[in-house]
């Protein structure tokens, strides 16, 4: 027997998630329909994120306040920028101490996928160094993308627009702390408070 066509879309959606699987994704939705309460509350949590969820203007961050709490915090060391991946990364670094603000990158230089240097929005990241408020503005960011090839050549590929673009500020990269291969948002905090301390200038 044939599924709906909603249910079947439905699994679908859960289908295009990471890690789900035809069968997880199936697992979900009839643990939804099965469940009116949890679907309730879903669909009402699915609705506020649409309409209250927003990209912060200063780090590309996901948040209800526009710029973040991060970015707006006044006791963050505004001279210090760490440039991520994702968002998750930023959570796993705030567990070592870091007080500096971030920008997302989003997108990194991965051929397999089609991804090349055009698909890397570095316009963006020069836009944060040089026209926010001397009050935000850094004086020295760190380059924390992951220890993988794909990490690797987006590190040296930020690094070396910076110094094209003539921006006077100090490009240092984490430390080999982190094996290679390693992704920043499953490491543990001692091994990347090491990474950001013994960080290396590029």
């Amino acid at each position: 027997m044939e599924k709906s066509r909603l249910i079947q879309e439905f699994i679908d959606l859960f289908k295009t998630f990471p890690s789900v699987g035809p069968k997880t994704a199936e697992r979900f939705v009839y643990h939804l329909l099965n469940n009116p309460q949890i679907l309730e509350y879903f669909t009402e949590i699915l609705k506020q994120i649409k309409e209250k969820i927003v990209k912060c203007q200063y780090c590309n961050d996901f948040s209800d306040t526009n710029p973040c709490k991060i970015c707006s915090d006044k006791t963050r060391d505004t001279k210090i920028l760490c440039i991520v991946e994702k968002h998750q990364d930023i959570y796993a670094i705030e567990t070592t101490g870091y007080k500096g603000l971030y920008y997302i990158l989003y997108k990194i230089i991965n051929p397999l996928e089609g991804k090349t240097l055009k698909d890397i929005d570095l316009e963006s990241l020069i836009k944060r160094l040089t026209d926010v408020s001397k009050d935000i503005q850094p004086q020295e960011v760190i380059i924390a993308t992951n220890f993988t090839t794909e990490g690797e050549l987006t590190a040296n590929y930020i690094a070396e627009f910076i110094k094209f673009k003539n921006i006077n500020i100090k490009i240092s990269r984490i430390a080999k702390g982190l094996p290679t291969g390693a992704e920043i948002e499953y490491s543990d905090p001692k091994t990347l408070s090491f990474a950001l301390k013994n960080r290396i200038s590029f």
